[in-house]
C-alpha cells in the first residue's frame, strides 16, 4: 500500500529513469489548456474507459508515481491507468541492450552516456498524438503546442 494516501500507483521503470528529463520532455510537449506542471508534478487529463480523469505524475530515479488529483478516480481505474502509464513511458522497456548497441556508435555514444535512462515517450492518447503531429508539421515545437492549445 502506498505511504502517501494521495498516491494511487507506483510503477517501477525497468532500468530506471531520469526524473528531471522526464519532466522536461513532458514540459516541452505540454499543450496549453491540457497539461500543467507545478512543483515537480505534471498534471493532465487522460481517458479511462468512457471518461476523462485528471492525474498527477511525479518521477523518481526508478518509478513513475501516479497521484490522485481527480475525485472521479476509483480503484477500478488502477489496471487501465497502470497499462496506460507503462506504455506511455515505456516502463517495461529494457534499456540495457538498447544502450549497449547505441554505445557502439561513435556519434551516439557520448549522448547515450550522458542520458542512459532516456526513454522513448509515447502519447497517452492516439488521437491526440495524431492531431499534435499534424499540427506540428512544418512549424516549431512551440508553434505546434500553440496550435494544439487553440484546438483544446
Amino acid at each position: 500500500m502506498p505511504e502517501n494516501p494521495e498516491q494511487v500507483l507506483r510503477l517501477p521503470a525497468n532500468g530506471g529513469l531520469d526524473p528531471q528529463l522526464s519532466l522536461a520532455v513532458l514540459a516541452a510537449h505540454a499543450v496549453p489548456g491540457l497539461d500543467e506542471q507545478t512543483g515537480g508534478e505534471h498534471r493532465r487529463p487522460v481517458r479511462i474507459g468512457d471518461r476523462n480523469v485528471v492525474i498527477g505524475l511525479r518521477f523518481t530515479e526508478d518509478a513513475v508515481l501516479l497521484r490522485r488529483v481527480d475525485a472521479a478516480l476509483t480503484a477500478e481505474d488502477r489496471p487501465p491507468l497502470s497499462a496506460l502509464l507503462r506504455r506511455w513511458f515505456a516502463l517495461d522497456l529494457d534499456l540495457e541492450p538498447i544502450n549497449a548497441r547505441l554505445l557502439r556508435d561513435p556519434t551516439l555514444a557520448p549522448l547515450v552516456a550522458k542520458r542512459p535512462r532516456l526513454r522513448p515517450l509515447e502519447s497517452p492518447d492516439p488521437f491526440e498524438a495524431a492531431a499534435t503531429t499534424v499540427h506540428g508539421q512544418h512549424v516549431s515545437l512551440a508553434a505546434g503546442r500553440t496550435f494544439a492549445g487553440r484546438l483544446v
